[in-house]
């Protein structure tokens, strides 16, 4: 999680898939080759609502962002945990060829081609959970991103850190259709900033102990 990898994310704080592990180094089995690198996976969810056709998994993610932009050969991935089948079954994933994304949904046979802002805008996803091996009380979602090294033997260095895809906004529920784009969700985009250019620490009589403070949301901004 950081608040500096993503290009105008939706909130502040992204998921950051790359190829250091959770103390900042490369993965052991990093390689120029395509390897599995960084992973991200629920805690079990309660999707025990039978023949229910109004569950939808939600997403915003960004290759690149202000780090290095993947291969072709690199992408994002998101597996689904069925209980029932006790296995995690591959249901979408996005590449970066030519300029553009790529995504395959892979339950609905669907693919879907990216060609604008592709590396400094998030772009939605909507993924429909109608079927019936997933609607158990123990869904689990994973990503993962599947990295390389750069192949340079020139200048060794260059063999660091890369291929960043940036996840957030992650919302599932029922009720919601495949136009349900629009979350009603208060959040911070930017980071707060003080009002005031100088602050002095108050040495009077504390008159309370709790403040209160006032937000006014309006979804229709």
């Amino acid at each position: 999680m950081n608040q500096t990898y993503g290009i105008n994310p939706p909130n502040i704080g992204v998921a950051t898939l790359d190829l250091l592990d959770e103390q900042g180094n490369l993965h052991t089995n990093a390689s120029i080759d395509p390897f599995k690198a960084d992973s991200l996976t629920s805690r079990f969810i309660n999707l025990d609502y039978p023949a229910s056709n109004d569950i939808f998994l939600s997403f915003e993610y960004q290759p690149c962002g202000k780090g290095e932009i993947p291969e072709s050969q690199d992408s994002l991935v998101l597996n689904l945990y069925s209980n029932s089948l006790k296995s995690w079954i591959k249901a979408w994933s996005a590449i970066v060829v030519d300029g553009t994304v790529q995504e395959n949904n892979y339950l609905s046979n669907e693919q879907k081609v990216v060609t604008n802002a592709v590396i400094d805008s998030f772009h939605h996803v909507m993924i429909q959970l109608n079927q019936s091996y997933f609607l158990t009380d123990s869904f689990r979602i994973k990503f993962y991103n599947i990295g390389s090294l750069s192949n340079n033997s020139t200048f060794p260095g260059f063999k660091a850190n890369a291929d960043q895809w940036n996840i957030d906004l992650i919302y599932i529920n029922s009720g919601r259709t495949a136009n349900d784009t629009l979350l009603n969700d208060v959040g911070l985009t930017h980071p707060l900033i003080h009002c005031f250019k100088t602050m002095k620490p108050y040495l009077g009589p504390i008159l309370k102990k709790e403040i209160s403070l006032r937000f006014t949301y309006n979804p229709t901004l």
